[in-house]
């Protein structure tokens, strides 16, 4: 059986297709970026895509808590910086 995993700062879903690959199943993602969300749904049609900013998630995580890892995409690396202050906001 699959291990579940949700995705956090998603992108288009390139790492998600990698776990994917790996035997993984996306179930759950986020993403804020709505340039990105067309192409995230293409890649993932059976994923839920979450399109709130990621400080207002806390709730659509405690519902994805069936996933048993959490990723993080590599733009959440760049957010750190601009989320100095509220960076413990994403997490609980």
């Amino acid at each position: 059986m699959a291990l579940n995993i949700i995705s956090l700062f998603a992108g288009c879903g390139g790492l998600d297709l990698g776990f994917r690959r790996a035997g993984f199943n996306p179930v759950w993602a986020n993403e804020y970026d709505r340039t990105i969300w067309d192409t995230y749904q293409f890649n993932h049609p059976e994923t839920i895509l979450d399109r709130r900013d990621i400080r207002n998630v806390k709730v659509g995580v405690r519902r994805a808590r069936n996933g048993e890892l959490m990723i993080l995409g590599v733009s959440f690396f760049g957010s750190i910086l601009e989320l100095s202050e509220t960076s413990s906001l994403c997490f609980f």
